[in-house]
């Protein structure tokens, strides 16, 4: 292997959380949410329509509505589905979620005062012509 990508669950055609050990529920008793899923969270992701076009998303959560703002993943994937776009990853949540993109970071998180909480990344996804 030269390079290696992570990022899930799978959004569309269908929501994998459960498939791929993101979310774990035992006689309704939820055991496992490695990414809160039903929560309402700053996200990235991308999706890919079927022309194979690409749509790269960010959903912010502020601090003044965290319950009204960000999304949860399956409202990202409706988002995502409502733009006609066919298959779509998760790629990140929380508050080290964040887009560059022709020279400005786009932050999924925001202080009291307004302002974008920048963290340092672990993991980069590098796209180029």
């Amino acid at each position: 292997m030269i390079d290696a990508v992570g990022g899930g669950p799978r959004l569309l055609p269908e929501l994998t959380a459960t498939q791929e050990a993101f979310w774990q529920e035992d006689q309704d008793k939820v055991v496992r949410d490695a990414i809160g899923l039903k929560q309402r969270n700053a996200r990235t992701a991308i999706g890919i329509f079927p022309t194979g076009d690409l749509l790269w998303v960010i959903a912010a959560q502020k601090p003044e509505s965290p319950q009204n703002s960000g999304l949860s993943l399956a409202e990202l994937a409706e988002f995502l589905q409502s733009q006609g776009v066919k298959d779509a990853l998760n790629l990140d949540g929380g508050s080290s979620s964040a887009l560059y993109y022709q020279g400005q970071t786009e932050s999924g998180k925001f202080n009291e005062q307004g302002q974008p909480i920048l963290r340092p990344v672990k993991s980069v996804l590098f796209i180029r012509k």
